[in-house]
Parts: C-alpha cells; sequence; structure tokens
C-alpha cells in the first residue's frame, strides 16, 4: 500500500518506533496498530483518504524521506475509492 518497503516496517514494533520518529506524542502501540489490522481483515474496511492539510504535507514529507516512491496521490484517495 502506497509504494511503502515491507521489509522496512515488518513488525508492529518498527511502524510504532517510524511513527512516533515523527511525533513521539502519537497515542499509538503494537496492540492498538494489531487492532486495526484485526478490524480492517474482520469486517473489510477500506481506506479512508487523507485530507490535505499543513499536517498531512509536513507528514508526507517525513515518509518521502524514508520511502523515495511513496504514493502520495494513493494516501489522498486520488487512486482509490
Amino acid at each position: 500500500m502506497f509504494n511503502l518497503n515491507r521489509e522496512e516496517l515488518n513488525i508492529y514494533a518498527s511502524v510504532v518506533k517510524y511513527i512516533k520518529g515523527y511525533n513521539n506524542s502519537f497515542n499509538l502501540s503494537k496492540n492498538s496498530l494489531a487492532l486495526i489490522q484485526y478490524k480492517v481483515r474482520r469486517f473489510n474496511f477500506q481506506w479512508l483518504p487523507v485530507q490535505k492539510s499543513k499536517e498531512s504535507e509536513m507528514f508526507i514529507g517525513y515518509v518521502q524521506l524514508k520511502f523515495k516512491n511513496f504514493d502520495v496521490e494513493g494516501f489522498y484517495g486520488v487512486n482509490y475509492g
């Protein structure tokens, strides 16, 4: 999804560490990620597009430092829905 390399973010702990590297105040844990994944699989939830904002643009900049081919249009829902 979004051209992210799953090998670099292959376990919940690495995802939490990466996101907290952007903003340590985010309330995110391995358990909350596992619950989100469960809900997506169990109830077939769809990705909701993110609204463009200064905050989302800053986060995209952070993601693109590590993932150069990050799918910005997909993140904003341009290619989905």
